[in-house]
């Protein structure tokens, strides 16, 4: 019985002032007990006006009565601590809420009031329904996230949600700064919100179930990769039955397979772990949209609403495909041609155990994705033609009439205006170069063996089958390989002026503008900067000067920064034509991707803009090469600070 009158006991042995239980109490005459402290206090502030009333009745006496405490309720009280009444209440320990209304120490709070903004113990709970059982106060899971439901501009209560501003808002705020904003009632928008919600968990749950198949091919990918790799090993041992001097090949065989097996698996295994990752990331957050999706108050779920952006990744690339087969038959010829095999084949099985990967490498698009792979590279003054001369620790070329004090040198080029890198490329690589010069220069990757000591094309970049090159000048690209020219749409960026007196002259036939170029070639030097000055007198077939029908332009060779200065000019001044290479220099990116065959070219400015793109299959390590024309430079870029930063 005790026990089943602990609720109503509770609520009738609390205070109506402080709404704890009685501490010290005392009655009135009309009937009501308080706490013997908080009724003096309430008497105290009625001294002036000489009448006492009830707190709770308002029933007045005169004079002050005297307060005694009322000893039976006393002692009721010790009983119903003897009996712990307070066992279902427990003390708000670190992280939970506490009750607004506890004196001294803080019970934990139960429930929050959505209109009165309070949280309450269960005491205090029960009292706040008898008082407010007509209103139907709302009630929701305890929250200390009351006070920010609340306006701090107006103290007034958050019930709008201004979709101008994407905030939820008190009335007096429609009035105020979002005046002729669109605003509806928290729960209109929490409808909306929560038929987002609904969608992205749809998404979210398909993006799942994706990754999940996604995740069961990779493995098996990665099973059968390691089956082929594991046949391919046996297939490899069958070197054993051969003599004793292509042991030693046989070892060097199962290396590169174990090799290739290792790089690609691991390469799974890190992606095998990423989409894991990922799956119990998409599983977190559904969960957390879906108890969010349960919240009873639109003002909280609005203000914990958040949905991640869907993600631009694509599916991944599955290969399956493997290079082993191949093995069987070289292991054949193996047998047949012994010692011979060992000397010119063992290079060719090597050739072919090819890179093979599970997952192809990703489409690299952002210059931070190509600076992963960059090298640092320097240009080999063994190589470098003698009019070409290396500066900044051999990282510059830079064309000059001068012979170059080069000694004679099996690697050099002795008839063409390039220079190879010291350093090779096997793999992923990544370099930027700067160039600038009317004539253009080439960008090129070469293997070792090109020839240097002709004149022929099998020495010139782009003009054998060793070799591959981007022609830069300052109005166009090109590209060349094995001789055969691939003329690029893509403009060349190289700053160019270009001012017109009376807009252009056109010939009366076709309105075509015409101009005639036959040089004589005066040059004058200039003592004091050395700089060449040049006279060059066109025979104008093409553009009309009715006193000589000559242009005349002069260009000017500053030796500093190695400017261009040109202008163009009709004797009768019908055209006048500037064009201006102040120094500014261009920039290209090169990625190679060796195993894939892959060579690209970039523009690299703000954004990496491709120039052109081929795919080939490379025998050998690719260096990287230039020519470099007259009145031309180029310059390998330091990324290193870059990738730094």
């Amino acid at each position: 019985m005790a026990e089943g009158s602990i609720p109503v006991a509770q609520d009738e042995f609390s205070c109506p002032v402080c709404l704890d239980l009685l501490k010290d109490p005392v009655t009135t005459a009309c009937g009501h007990s308080y706490c013997k402290i908080c009724l003096t206090d309430c008497w105290d502030q009625e001294d002036q006006k000489g009448v006492y009333s009830c707190p709770q009745c308002r029933q007045a006496f005169s004079p002050r009565p005297a307060l005694a405490t009322h000893v039976l309720l006393a002692e009721m009280l010790e009983k119903l601590k003897k009996t712990r009444l307070q066992t279902a209440v427990s003390d708000a320990g670190s992280g939970d809420v506490e009750c607004d209304v506890c004196t001294g120490k803080k019970l934990k709070a139960v429930k929050s009031c959505l209109v009165c903004l309070n949280s309450y113990c269960q005491n205090h709970l029960e009292q706040h329904e008898s008082f407010f059982r007509s209103k139907k106060h709302k009630l929701t899971e305890a929250t200390g996230r009351l006070q920010e439901m609340i306006c701090t501009k107006h103290e007034e209560p958050l019930k709008l949600y201004c979709r101008t501003d994407q905030s939820c808002i008190c009335y007096p705020c429609v009035m105020d700064e979002h005046k002729n904003h669109e605003t509806v009632t928290a729960e209109e928008e929490r409808a909306e919100k929560q038929r987002i919600l609904k969608e992205t968990q749809v998404k979210y749950q398909e993006r799942i179930q994706q990754r999940e198949k996604e995740l069961e091919e990779l493995r098996a990918a990665v099973e059968s990769h390691k089956r082929s790799a594991q046949t391919a090993v046996k297939d490899s041992e069958r070197i054993t039955e051969l003599i004793r001097s292509i042991e030693r090949s046989h070892s060097e065989l199962i290396r590169l397979i174990r090799d290739q097996e290792k790089t690609a698996v691991s390469r799974a295994e890190e992606r095998l772990e990423q989409l894991e990752q990922e799956i119990n990331d998409l599983r977190r957050r559904d969960t957390e949209l879906e108890q969010l999706s349960h919240t009873q108050h639109h003002i909280q779920f609005l203000q914990s609403f958040s949905v991640s952006p869907e993600s631009a990744e694509q599916p991944i690339t599955i290969s399956s495909h493997l290079s082993f087969s191949h093995v069987e038959k070289s292991v054949s010829k193996l047998k047949e041609k012994l010692e011979k095999f060992c000397k010119e084949e063992i290079e060719q099985i090597s050739d072919r155990v090819m890179y093979s990967e599970i997952i192809p490498l990703k489409e690299l698009k952002t210059r931070p994705e190509f600076l992963q792979y960059c090298r640092f590279l320097t240009l080999d003054p063994n190589t470098a033609y003698k009019h070409l001369r290396l500066s900044e620790e051999d990282r510059a070329a830079t064309y000059t009439d001068t012979d170059q004090p080069y000694p004679d040198h099996p690697d050099r080029f002795d008839y063409w205006d390039q220079v190879l890198c010291r350093e090779s490329v096997c793999e992923r690589c990544y370099w930027e170069i700067e160039w600038s010069g009317d004539r253009g220069v080439e960008i090129s990757v070469s293997y070792k063996s090109i020839s240097r000591k002709v004149r022929g094309k099998e020495c010139e970049f782009g003009r054998n089958d060793q070799s591959w090159s981007l022609f830069c000048s300052p109005s166009s690209y090109s590209f060349w390989h094995n001789n055969i020219v691939t003329d690029l749409p893509v403009k060349s960026i190289t700053p160019r002026t270009e001012v017109y007196d009376d807009d252009e002259v056109y010939d009366d036939d076709d309105d075509d503008v015409r101009r005639a170029e036959v040089y004589d070639d005066d040059e004058v030097y200039d003592d004091d900067d050395d700089d060449v000055r040049r006279t060059e007198v066109y025979d104008d077939d093409e553009v009309y000067d009715d006193d000589d029908d000559d242009v005349r332009r002069a260009e000017v060779y500053d030796d500093d920064d190695d400017d261009v200065r040109g202008t163009e000019v009709c004797d009768d001044g019908d055209v006048r034509r500037v064009v201006v290479y102040d120094g500014d220099v261009s920039r290209i990116g090169v990625f190679v991707d060796h195993s894939a065959g892959t060579l690209s070219f970039y523009s690299v400015s703000d954004t990496m803009s491709l120039i052109h793109t081929v795919q080939t299959t490379f025998t050998q390590p690719l260096y990287p090469g230039f020519y470099v024309g007259s009145v031309s430079s180029v310059k390998l870029c330091d990324l290193t600070a870059e990738i730094e930063t």
